[in-house]
């Protein structure tokens, strides 16, 4: 890394990136410059040895001096090339990488680059660190007209916005993958990324004010009065993110209508209706189906549902993402709904703290559990298709999602690595602030991941945030769930992706077919 200008930069939160990032702290950069080595030592010594040594040369040879020191000054000077034949040889190519991280989570890609470049002595990264709101940004507005980073850290959500500008290359991944974690990163059957670690929300339970953590909502409900009366909160979340409303969208039957693919329901649908084809029965059907995931009873119930947690003071009124850290870290909240990104922000106000699956919703019709089912993120490394050294970057991405990173990620107790993500759940979730064990909190998440559905890599997805983190911002002012606000908020998303050219045009031939 010697040489290296890595530029580190914390992030402000927006309505997406606060699903991936606690608080952040201002930007700062860092300049690695290039040390003296024994090589230029070693020139320098010489030089001044051929010096004295011609002065001494002098003294005692008389007549014979110019024969001698010709002879001694030969030698010296050629001790300088045959030194440098020893000297490493320079990195012949950068790759540019272009990531977010918190500040711990950069010493841990230093860390992780570093040992790249030793494994791979030829090969050079330099790291800019961004802000997470501005990531995706930078890389949609440069990518098409510049050359823009060899790679780039992001969410699988992204996959099918930055594939359909034509901005990744495809990947083949190595045969242990999972397919949990092969299917996010795959989109109109390319893989698009190398998957390198693996995010979920949970429930993370500080054990002093709640040792034994809640079996279901119901007994949640039930620790409202001793709770109350000692001016704690049992539970805070960031109830306007569809992010953190997600395990209980899902937990009543809800599923958004988006694959990862090209095309889907609701895109068809839209897609017929702008085109003059709608008025077939599957037409109509497939854009009903589509916009009951968001109008629907099962989705109406999973918003009446978080409200009553609200009005019930279960959940604070005007609860959002950085409150709630902020709360549950001065001993105020007994329990959050977070992810793996809170835990460095949490293990330094030395709460002690345990990990578990979000506690069961409650009963359904058939009298069966409805167990809260959050979303899957993975984050992976893609390559830009307009990198000078495709293959090379291919290389240190599945490196970044290899064995020896995985390893660092589980030593640190930061990032949770898709390689050794069955090792993960395989632990107790019982994770000390003040302790020793950083790896012990991870088994908590992981546990909850075999209850998750991966976020969709589609390009739709960037409609669906901003459109139902709208809608639930609106209930929560209006306290009351009004279908026509969740009317308003599908009908947006699904004229948000057929108003995308490129889907419109790629909608327009399946159609014709």
């Amino acid at each position: 890394m010697t040489g290296d200008t890595m530029f580190y930069n914390d992030h402000d939160d927006d309505d997406y990136s606060r699903k991936m990032k606690p608080l952040q702290s201002e930007m700062h950069c860092r300049s690695l410059g290039p040390s003296v080595g024994t090589a230029t030592a070693a020139k320098a010594f010489t030089a001044v040895t051929a010096a004295k040594a011609f002065t001494a040369a002098k003294a005692f040879t008389g007549g014979r001096l110019l024969l001698i020191s010709s002879m001694i000054l030969s030698v010296f000077l050629i001790m300088p090339l045959l030194q440098g034949c020893n000297e490493t040889k320079t990195s012949d190519t950068e790759l540019l990488v272009w990531l977010d991280a918190t500040s711990q989570e950069e010493e841990f890609f230093k860390r992780a680059f570093a040992l790249f470049n030793e494994r791979e002595p030829e090969i050079r990264v330099r790291a800019e660190f961004i802000p997470f709101n501005q990531l995706k940004p930078r890389v949609t507005g440069l990518g098409k007209n510049a050359r823009t980073p060899d790679a780039v850290l992001m969410i699988n959500d992204w996959i099918g916005e930055l594939d359909r500008a034509n901005l990744l290359l495809p990947i083949d991944l190595h045969p242990s993958t999972p397919d949990w974690a092969v299917k996010p990163v795959t989109f109109s059957n390319r893989t698009l990324a190398v998957p390198m670690a693996f995010g979920v929300a949970a429930l993370v339970c500080n054990k002093v004010l709640m040792p034994t953590p809640p079996e279901s909502f119901k007994d949640f409900m039930s620790m409202i009065p001793s709770f109350r009366e000692k001016g704690i909160f049992p539970l805070m979340y960031d109830n306007k993110n569809f992010y953190f409303h997600a395990p209980f969208y899902h937990a009543f039957g809800s599923e958004l209508p988006l694959k990862n693919q090209s095309t889907d329901a609701a895109g068809a649908a839209n897609a017929a209706s702008h085109t003059g084809t709608a008025g077939d029965a599957s037409d109509a059907e497939a854009a009903n189906a589509a916009l009951d995931a968001f109008t629907g009873l099962k989705a109406r119930e999973s918003f009446e549902f978080a409200l009553n947690l609200e009005l019930s003071g279960l959940v604070p009124d005007k609860c959002n993402a950085s409150a709630a850290l902020n709360m549950f870290c001065a001993g105020k909240a007994a329990s959050l709904i977070t992810g793996p990104w809170s835990i460095p922000e949490i293990r330094s106000n030395k709460i002690d703290f345990m990990v578990v699956p979000i506690p069961r919703i409650g009963k359904d019709t058939n009298n069966s559990d409805r167990i809260a089912v959050p979303f899957l993120g993975i984050k992976g490394f893609g390559v830009l298709a307009r990198s000078l050294n495709p293959e090379k970057a291919k290389k240190l991405a599945l490196f970044m999602g290899g064995a020896e990173v995985a390893e660092l990620a589980r030593k640190e107790g930061l990032i949770m690595a898709v390689y050794n993500a069955a090792e993960n759940a395989s632990g107790n979730g019982a994770g000390n602030g003040a302790g020793k064990d950083k790896a012990s909190p991870l088994s908590g998440f992981a546990q909850q991941a075999v209850n998750a559905i991966p976020l969709p890599a589609h390009h739709g997805m960037k409609a669906v945030w901003r459109e139902m983190n709208w809608a639930l911002a609106e209930i929560f002012n209006r306290k009351k769930v009004d279908p026509e606000i969740l009317s308003q908020a599908g009908e947006k998303i699904m004229k948000a992706m057929s108003d995308d050219p490129v889907e419109q045009n790629d909608l327009n031939q399946i159609l014709i077919k």
